[in-house]
């Protein structure tokens, strides 16, 4: 087991243990394309609200890709012309798909703890590189499980750790090693793409976080050798052509969350189910031939 150590303001040492080596840490390079991806976020302003089911406890919108959440809880709220509907969680700002808001206190309480207790079924799709080494008949054949340790590392940058190191401290204070887990599933692999990355294939994963960690999905993903196109930030590639006539948009890292199911907040013990549209990238992908 590898240790930091590592001072607090106070000059006391501490050792804390470090984060696994992959992926590493943000290029340069990549800490520039973020910049300037962050930069165009914030100058987006009223955006149109896609509505996938509303009723008086919930509602649930399609938010799109590379905008902000507070963006849409502005939105949303505004639109409504109700205050108190709030956000029950987050999504990152890339990633598109569902985006859950109680209208009452009550389905605020109701559904934050159902997040919290790590009981929501949440789906993402991805659209990832392919690391050579990976053996495509044996990640189609059946979905995997990827368990680490999660949380900040130097400089406040998320990282994951060996399970282990669950539950000891962090530099920080109060923070500590979390656990994390992640279903992956291998829906198609794409032969012959053209990456500015190591390998030419790519990947449409399935995802099913169990647990809600800050960037997990994209941690989890790179770590076994699938990072998300576009997510420059944990070594995906900024460029993707998938055949030789068909150039993705990434204008960041592709990931959608497909579908979300929670007991509704009435209390009645009916499961609230809902899927956004699949996105261009997805479906583009779902089309291409074995």
């Amino acid at each position: 087991m590898i240790e930091t150590n590592c001072s607090d303001e106070d000059g006391d040492t501490t050792a804390y243990p470090s984060p696994t080596t992959r992926p590493g840490p943000p290029s340069a390079d990549a800490r520039e394309v973020e910049l300037e991806r962050a930069q165009r976020a914030e100058c987006v302003g009223a955006v149109d609200i896609d509505v996938l089911y509303v009723d008086d406890d919930v509602m649930v919108v399609n938010k799109p890709a590379g905008v902000y959440v507070e963006v849409i809880e502005r939105r949303v709220r505004s639109t409504a012309g109700d205050e108190t509907t709030a956000m029950c969680h987050r999504l990152d700002r890339d990633t598109s798909g569902c985006l859950v808001f109680a209208r009452t206190a009550r389905a605020r309480s109701s559904i934050s703890v159902q997040f919290r207790d790590g009981v929501v079924n949440k789906t993402y799709l991805a659209m990832c590189a392919m690391d050579d080494e990976i053996d495509v008949a044996a990640v189609e054949v059946a979905a995997f499980v990827v368990e680490s340790g999660h949380g900040r590392a130097k400089y406040g940058l998320w990282r994951l750790y060996d399970v282990q190191d669950i539950d000891r401290a962090l530099p920080g204070k109060g923070n500590k090693v979390k656990h994390a887990s992640t279903t992956i599933e291998v829906v198609r692999v794409i032969e012959n793409a053209t990456l500015d990355w190591k390998s030419s294939r790519a990947a449409l994963v399935r995802c099913a976080p169990k647990t809600g960690r800050t960037h997990q999905i994209r941690l989890h993903c790179a770590s076994v050798g699938l990072p998300l196109i576009g997510d420059v930030r944990y070594g995906g590639p900024l460029r993707a052509q998938i055949t030789s006539d068909a150039r993705l948009d990434v204008p960041g890292a592709l990931l959608h969350a497909l579908e979300v199911a929670f007991e509704h907040p009435r209390g009645d013990g009916s499961t609230l189910r809902v899927i956004a549209p699949t996105p261009s990238w997805g479906t583009f992908a779902l089309n291409q031939s074995q």
